[in-house]
């Protein structure tokens, strides 16, 4: 197994109230005002928290104003040496926050001792038993899930107790499996048992198979009649990350479609060791993916590259670098999500790490935002300014 492996880094009601209601018995925990983007907008602010990541963030429109509501995935501090943190990883908990601005955001006591999804603690055999990660969020009522305002489905990642062997040591949580949880609410997620023994809605490859190792970061879209998964694996053939894609006609049975995306692997390029945590979204009759890649260092960016079908790529394009030595994401940037306006921009929410990085005391990575240069999403600016009152296209 390479030493890349170990720098893995895994995330309808018409909107969500932006206080605390009745309706939904959200119970806000409000952070201090922080409209300066060139910092990150979401920390590690409580206590026992280590890092946050994996945003998911979607943006509704109400009678009076826009809310913004983010799934996130955190670790725990008090994780520190024990099986539910295998080194390099970021997964942990689920927990949700909400914003009237995209900015300030509030945080969510979810009903698992603050989190809205927790590791599987009821089901021995279940894949997730280690630890958990948001994937991805939609809305939706299909042939399977039928509800008059809808059901949020919310597809993660889980990993389970199975020892895996990674440079001569047994390690758990390593291997990972997608799976899928339903709620009315988007704070009060029931699993959906999945068509394969562990519970899962897309296990990992045969032993031969490019995403033998694992299956990580869902992102789905749905493309006419059918869901388009694109997920993340380590490829230990060709020791590096790709992004693989499954299709589905009902967003719970997917059928895999081989590799969408791999790095260039090409000496000193941003890819070199490959591609991961992919989003899609699309524009006009094109499909524009956002997908953090691999150095040969393990330094993370944000790239994107477009399709017509969701099958054929085009070339990589570097659009978000490391940030400024001495900001809070010097060290790397990852787990694009992408909020697209009506005005042809995009908010893109990223997470950051430090040099300074260090779950253990609190230091752990953050999440912040960047705005595309008007209808150009080849260029992002880390300063976004105050003014989001433009209402998006969900994806």
């Amino acid at each position: 197994m390479s030493a890349a492996f170990l720098s893995l880094c895994l995330p309808r009601s018409r909107y969500l109230p932006s206080k605390a209601s009745k309706r939904h018995g959200f119970r806000c925990e409000v952070a201090p005002p922080e409209h300066d983007v060139s910092r990150p907008v979401f920390t590690p602010a409580e206590t026992n928290v280590g890092s946050v990541s994996a945003p998911v963030v979607h943006r509704y429109l109400s009678d009076n104003s826009d809310r913004f509501a983010m799934w996130y995935t955190y670790r725990p501090r008090n994780w520190k040496n024990t099986p539910h943190s295998p080194p390099g990883t970021l997964t942990g908990l689920i927990g949700l926050a909400l914003s009237d601005d995209g900015l300030s955001w509030r945080r969510v006591q979810g009903p698992h001792e603050g989190a809205v999804l927790t590791q599987n603690s009821e089901e021995w055999w279940s894949f997730d038993t280690i630890h958990v990660s948001v994937g991805d969020v939609s809305i939706d009522s299909n042939s399977k899930v039928r509800a008059d305002s809808g059901v949020y489905f919310m597809y993660y990642t889980g990993g389970d107790g199975e020892k895996v062997a990674v440079q001569g040591e047994e390690m758990q949580g390593i291997r990972m499996r997608v799976g899928l949880a339903i709620s009315k609410d988007g704070e009060h997620f029931s699993r959906v048992e999945g068509p394969y023994p562990s519970g899962a809605v897309l296990d990992v490859g045969d032993e031969d198979d490019f995403d033998a190792l694992l299956v990580a970061g869902p992102n789905v879209i749905q493309m006419g009649k059918e869901y388009v998964m694109h997920y993340f694996t380590f490829d230990q053939k060709q020791n590096m990350f790709v992004v693989g894609r499954a299709f589905s006609s009902d967003g719970m049975r997917f059928e895999k479609k081989g590799i969408a995306v791999k790095g260039s692997g090409n000496a000193g390029s941003f890819d070199e060791r490959g591609v991961r945590q992919a989003c899609v979204v699309k524009r006009g009759d094109t499909y524009v993916m956002f997908v953090e890649t691999v150095d040969s260092i393990s330094t993370r960016r944000i790239a994107m590259t477009e399709s017509k079908d969701c099958q054929d790529w085009g070339s990589l394009k570097l659009v978000l670098d490391v940030g400024q030595a001495g900001k809070w994401d010097d060290a790397g940037v990852s787990h694009p999500n992408a909020v697209v306006l009506d005005n042809g921009s995009v908010l893109l929410y990223y997470v950051g790490k430090s040099r300074q990085h260090n779950v253990d005391a609190g230091r752990g990575t953050c999440i912040g935002v960047a705005r595309s240069n008007g209808t150009d999403w080849t260029s992002f600016s880390r300063t976004v300014g105050h003014d989001l009152s433009l209402t998006s296209r969900q994806h």
